[in-house]
């Protein structure tokens, strides 16, 4: 189709009256698709609510059932919003829903509507829950830097698959505080409790402990399901076989692990294996496992290497800045096809 003939088309489309409308009011859902509002009589007064899908609340102001209009997919509270939700507020079409910094109102069963399917609290929240507060539609939940409270067995709904903790959370967990629909687990820089088996779910697949986390591991407290472990900054314990299970693939040590490995303690399902910033012990052969394709060393090791004791498997070798061992052929093996010092 040559330029002059699309035009004439463009044109004959476009003087149809009731084609162009149409048209026009497609084009209007977007200009309305993400709006900001300052107070509730300006929302009020805005016309075009059927158009609204992305809506952020810039204030701090009662609203009443009926204010929201049932186009609205995505909720946002700003930060200065901090007042009492009542049943039928929020809309049944919201499907994402986010309170601002200074939210921290108890919630109620119904609050939330159960259409929301993702749920982010910010900084201040750090209130008390109940089972059946957050609705069983919610599979993403965020806490904010405040929440630090006791939970029970179904407080999170059994909907949840990604669940993320804030910086304060630091309580003992029990066997079915954290659901087993929970595939993704983050928890916060300040948890440091110790656990048992069970309490982290079969479930979860990628599991990432914060900061301050530095508890002694026994079998089982890490479930067979966990494909991606993160053991943050402050761990330093040692490991003995089997506390780490063998589905783990992606293992990631934080900058204070310097421990002495020994054959079986990183299990050999392990491709990507990274150390932190400290660790600096001698390496055995069979301690870097054969199943290992990526390896990382930190800042600070400066071991003497043999033979065998990097596997054959590496395909990716990095070592830090303080590394200066000579080495001698055979050392790295020839499947290493990236190596950076």
């Amino acid at each position: 189709m040559d330029n002059n003939t699309f035009d004439k088309l463009f044109f004959l489309v476009w003087r149809n009256l009731y084609i162009r409308t149409q048209i026009s009011e497609q084009l209007k859902q977007f200009l309305y698709n993400n709006i900001d509002f300052i107070s509730r009589d300006e929302f009020i007064r805005f016309r075009k609510k059927e158009y609204l899908l992305h809506v952020t609340l810039e204030f701090n102001e009662e609203l009443y059932k009926g204010d929201l209009s049932e186009s609205i997919e995505i909720l946002e509270f700003g930060n200065n919003f901090d007042k009492e939700l009542q049943e039928g507020v929020i809309p049944m079409s919201v499907k994402k829903l986010k309170f601002g910094t200074r939210f921290d109102q108890y919630l109620k069963k119904g609050d939330i509507p159960p259409s929301v399917k993702i749920l982010t609290f910010s900084d201040f929240f750090n209130k008390r829950l109940k089972n059946g507060d957050i609705p069983p539609s919610v599979r993403f939940l965020e806490f904010g830097y405040r929440f630090n409270h006791k939970l029970n067995p179904g407080d999170i709904p059994p909907s949840v698959q990604k669940l993320i903790f804030g910086y304060n959370f630091n309580q003992k967990l029990k066997k079915n505080d954290i659901p087993p629909s929970v595939k993704f687990l983050i928890l916060s820089k300040s948890f440091n409790q110790p656990l048992e088996p069970g309490v982290i779910p079969d479930s979860v697949e990628t599991l990432s402990f914060g900061y301050n986390f530095n508890q002694e591991f026994n079998q089982g407290d890490i479930p067979s399901s966990v494909l991606s472990l993160v053991l943050n900054n402050n761990f330093n314990q040692p490991l003995k076989v089997g506390d780490i299970p063998d589905s783990v693939k992606a293992l990631t040590f934080g900058e204070r692990f310097n421990q002495p490995l020994i054959p079986g303690t990183i299990p050999c399902s392990v491709n990507i294996l990274s150390f932190g910033y400290f660790f600096n012990q001698e390496l055995k052969t069979d301690v870097i496992p054969a199943s290992v394709e990526t390896l990382i060393f930190g800042n600070n090791f400066n071991q003497p290497l043999k033979e065998g004791d990097i596997p054959s498997s590496v395909r990716k070798l990095t070592f830090g800045n303080s590394f200066n061992q000579p080495l001698k052929a055979g050392d790295i093996p020839p499947s290493v096809r990236f190596l950076e010092f």
